[in-house]
């Protein structure tokens, strides 16, 4: 559309069309049978749920808090190391692009489209290697490449060439937000006991997020106009990937675990 379609009805698209997307969402959650670990133990809790629960929690009780606890926080560096690149990856250098280096906006949107296209790809692939290599080590891979990637990136990108721009930010987006994500998705079933697996799992990936992803544009931005130069971005995004890295040596390999387990996996 050319920009005054654009701007009057043209926005409205994608808005709409999210509707339909929920409402397909809604059915097949709707028609989702739960896993069959979760019935089982839904229905184990149903017969015996006062003495499971206090043994638990006199057992939980028993240990120092970071160690009831350190599944937990494991997990929100693990979500930092992923959602603060990638929020940076698929949002601020979109924005970078179009709004800094004045490429036209066409650019960075369809280097969004093929990435995300490439996802179907990449996520299941990405999920292959870690049930072939491992956890720990694939995620570490991925995290080693996002420390190194914001520097030649924004080097790249400030050629403004359409034909070196969109292969960046595919693969920022490819490292960051889709393979990244693909092993992290069974890792964090993984590392939680399935007593408390959804609750703990949902509130430490949400408060990752909230810490890294949900401000890493609106930093990026402020360090951006402090510095006026994106070395200050470059270093943010490679510290986010760096907590993420370090965060795997304390974290357990869990390829393989029996999802049935109580306990937390650390």
């Amino acid at each position: 559309m050319d920009k005054q379609s654009l701007l009057e009805s043209g926005w409205r698209i994608p808005f709409l069309s999210s509707a339909v997307i929920a409402l397909v969402a809604l059915w097949i959650r709707r028609n989702l049978r739960e896993t069959p670990v979760f019935e089982r133990k839904k229905a184990e809790l149903a017969e015996t749920r006062a003495q499971v629960i206090a043994a638990h929690r006199s057992e939980a009780d028993r240990r120092p808090f970071f160690q009831r606890t350190r599944a937990f926080w494991t997990m929100v560096g693990l979500r930092i190391g992923e959602n603060g690149p990638s929020y940076l990856a698929q949002g601020f250098i979109v924005g970078y692009v179009a709004k800094v280096l004045m490429v036209d906006k066409s650019v960075p949107t369809t280097a969004v489209f093929i990435a995300s296209l490439l996802g179907f790809l990449i996520i299941p692939f990405a999920g292959w290697l870690s049930d072939r290599f491992g956890r720990r080590v694939v995620y570490r891979m991925f995290c080693l490449l996002l420390m190194i990637y914001a520097w030649p990136a924004f080097t790249l990108l400030d050629t403004r060439e359409p034909a070196i721009v969109i292969p960046v930010i595919v693969v920022g987006m490819a490292l960051a937000s889709l393979g990244i994500f693909g092993v992290q998705a069974a890792w964090g079933v993984e590392m939680f006991g399935v007593n408390h697996r959804y609750t703990k799992m949902a509130v430490a990936k949400e408060l990752g997020s909230i810490i890294s992803g949900g401000t890493a544009p609106l930093v990026a931005a402020a360090m951006l106009s402090y510095t006026g130069h994106w070395w200050s971005i470059a270093v943010y995004f490679s510290v986010m990937a760096t907590i993420g890295f370090l965060t795997t040596f304390v974290a357990p390999e869990t390829r393989g675990r029996d999802l049935n387990l109580p306990e937390d996996a650390i």
